[in-house]
């Protein structure tokens, strides 16, 4: 079973110009979002993908979540002719605890004279995560309104077409990026890729902006998505295989590849239907101040642990177990009841998850955008 990795290897020296642009090369880019480049350029500089691995060649603690694979991505990268002479540049990192706001994006200029505009998704840090959380009640949640800031803001100082993606949480932005940012530079835009990454608010897809450009949009999720099916996906979306069992699909090193794209199958597995089923059903089955509720009130169980990252989280979990559950006590009856309720229906829908069907392949699908 070949993943991104092994794409690298067999297409890693062939330029654009020979072969170009497809489906599995946005989830190269896409991936190269999760590194922390913001820690060895500012948003000024420009760094080739060969000159940037250097400068993080003795700095193993940056390359974020996914960290290992993260490290074999860039290697591969800066050592074809694919990407390796690819400039990055437009470096932004901005985490405010008090906005509970996480954005991070690089643009990624290529040899065929367009640009690859990457959101990072969602990192290791809580607040991270309590934004991702706030997209079932709140539209635009900060780091959405940061995308559309930083898409204008790269598009008046470069020239040319464009090309954006992201995965996870970054392919929410990329999306929703796209939709809002204005005819203009709507014009410019080649695709837009979301890579198993949560759908928009139906304002969003009522929207004049987004009616322009829903014919650019290409989603890709894994059989078993349950973090790519939440909340609302109108733009058609094609379904990879992952090796990996439900939840830990999310994780797209484990998507296969061959050497034209992805390997894609006719439909997600029925666990993740359940778990798409599920999640919907709560979301319109309680109200908007109610969501609000359970994920500040989740949010102040895990910070009551004082950790700031999900690894800190996990040092001394029995301990961090005890602080949460007395947390929890604290809190009245009704709140608690909603949030043990939702937990209790998420764990089901993860044991759901686990259901497979045997799929049907298609070698190479790949419908995106040359």
């Amino acid at each position: 079973m070949s993943n991104i990795i092994d794409y690298l290897t067999w297409r890693g020296d062939i330029p654009l110009s020979c072969m170009p642009f497809n489906a599995a090369d946005n989830l190269v880019l896409s991936l190269l979002a999760y590194i922390l480049f913001e820690n060895v350029m500012s948003k000024d500089d420009k760094l080739t993908v060969r000159q940037a691995a250097i400068k993080l060649s003795w700095r193993s603690n940056d390359f974020g979540v996914m960290k290992s694979d993260n490290m074999r991505l860039l290697r591969e990268l800066s050592s074809g002719t694919r990407f390796g002479d690819a400039m990055i540049c437009h470096c932004v990192n901005e985490i405010d605890t008090s906005e509970e706001k996480q954005f991070a994006a690089i643009t990624i200029c290529l040899d065929d004279g367009t640009c690859f505009i990457a959101y990072r998704g969602t990192d290791n840090t809580l607040i991270g995560w309590k934004e991702d959380f706030n997209l079932s009640f709140i539209s635009p949640v900060p780091a959405q309104t940061a995308s559309v800031r930083y898409l204008r803001d790269v598009a008046e100082q470069t020239a040319g077409a464009f090309r954006i993606g992201g995965h996870s949480k970054g392919g929410n932005l990329a999306i929703y990026a796209a939709s809002q940012c204005g005819p203009l530079i709507q014009d410019r835009i080649i695709a837009i890729y979301g890579n198993d990454g949560p759908g928009l608010d139906d304002a969003t897809f009522m929207s004049e902006g987004y009616a322009r450009i829903k014919d650019r949009f290409f989603s890709f999720v894994p059989q078993s998505s349950i973090i790519g099916m939440l909340l609302q996906h109108q733009e058609n979306y094609a379904v990879v295989i992952s090796h990996a069992i439900g939840l830990f699909q999310h994780n797209p090193y484990t998507w296969q590849v061959n050497r034209a794209g992805f390997d894609i199958v006719d439909a997600i597995r029925p666990g993740s239907r359940y778990v798409d089923t599920t999640l919907k059903n709560w979301l319109s089955s309680v109200s908007v101040d109610k969501r609000m509720v359970f994920v500040d009130t989740l949010y102040a169980v895990l910070s009551a642990t004082n950790a700031t990252t999900l690894q800190e989280l996990t040092v001394q979990w029995w301990k961090n177990a005890y602080v949460m559950l007395m947390k929890i006590k604290g809190i009245d009856s009704q709140t608690r009841k909603l949030i043990i309720g939702v937990l209790i229906e998420l764990v089901k829908a993860a044991v759901g998850s686990r259901t497979s069907v045997t799929p049907q392949v298609h070698q190479s699908n790949d419908t995106s955008p040359q």
